[in-house]
C-alpha cells in the first residue's frame, strides 16, 4: 500500500521543533520547457540553509518571488563579514515524493514568503 502521505504538502513546523534558519546561498529557480530545457526565466528562488537546532541542511523554494529576500552577492558580503543571517518562512512545507533518478523517497520543501529575523546566534 502506498504512504498517505505520499505527494501531500505537511507543515513543517510538525516535523521540525525549531522553524529558524541561516541562510547559506539564494538561488534563481529557472523555468524548463516541455524538453527539460531551461528557458531563461525565473520563476522563484531557492534558499540554502540549516536549522538552528541540528544544523540540517533544507533548500526551501519560494515559486512566483520575482525579486529575492536579498541578492546572493549581499548575502555572501554579509556572510564574509561574520554575520549570521538568520530568516524564517511563512507557511513552509514538506513534500515527499518519488525519485525516479534515486530510487527512493525524498523531500521537497517550498513556501509563501521568508522574512529576516533579528536574533542572537
Amino acid at each position: 500500500m502506498a504512504s498517505i502521505l505520499r505527494n501531500k504538502n505537511i507543515p513543517m513546523g510538525f516535523v521540525l521543533v525549531e522553524l529558524l534558519f541561516l541562510l547559506l546561498r539564494i538561488i534563481p529557480i529557472e523555468e524548463y520547457d516541455e524538453n527539460g530545457k531551461k528557458t531563461g526565466r525565473i520563476i522563484g528562488h531557492a534558499y540554502d540553509c540549516v536549522d538552528t537546532m541540528n544544523f540540517d541542511h533544507f533548500r526551501i523554494k519560494i515559486k512566483g518571488q520575482a525579486v529575492p529576500l536579498m541578492s546572493n552577492e549581499d548575502l555572501q558580503k554579509l556572510r564574509e563579514q561574520g554575520q549570521k543571517i538568520t530568516v524564517e518562512f511563512t507557511d513552509p512545507t514538506v513534500l515527499m515524493y518519488w525519485s525516479d533518478k534515486t530510487k527512493t523517497y525524498e523531500d521537497s520543501f517550498s513556501a509563501k514568503d521568508v522574512s529576516l529575523v533579528e536574533t542572537e546566534l
